[in-house]
């Protein structure tokens, strides 16, 4: 079902001719610093994708839909999702991008919506996480992380 939303942009702020867009902070549940702005943009249609899913590629359109089930539920342990999850995920971008013979993933989190103000001694086991791993859904338009 296709929706209509306002979706949060980077706002190409004059500040960013004379310092760096930045954010920072030093451990989960910290307060950040950042100097990064924000602008709500128009009103944008969103479409639902289903059932286009061979519509799209990743050479015409940057990305692709693959449907690839996994029995993976282990998202708690940072090394079965490293040994495993990662692992998985290696090969089928083996299988689907054309060329790619060597896969590294460098940067990777877990986003799970939860309460405000989460801090590593809520989760069930702190020591196991660190402060990328600790964000929310992103709330804002954007590529990568």
């Amino acid at each position: 079902m296709d929706t209509s939303a306002r979706l949060l942009y980077f706002e190409d702020h004059p500040i960013y001719k004379t310092e760096k867009p930045f954010r920072a902070s030093t451990s989960p549940g910290s307060p950040t610093t950042s100097n990064l702005r924000w602008k709500l943009g128009d009103e944008e249609l969103i479409c639902d994708a289903r059932g286009q899913d061979s519509s799209f590629s990743l050479d015409n359109n940057g990305f692709c839909y693959v449907i690839s089930p996994t029995e993976f539920r282990k998202w708690e342990d940072r090394q079965s999702v490293i040994s495993i999850y990662l692992e998985e995920m290696k090969e089928l971008l083996k299988r689907e991008v054309e060329g790619a013979d060597v896969i590294r993933i460098f940067d990777w989190k877990i986003r799970q919506r939860s309460i405000e103000n989460t801090t590593p001694s809520d989760l069930p086991n702190p020591s196991q996480y660190d402060s990328a791993e600790l964000f929310q859904p992103a709330q804002h338009v954007h590529c990568g992380s």
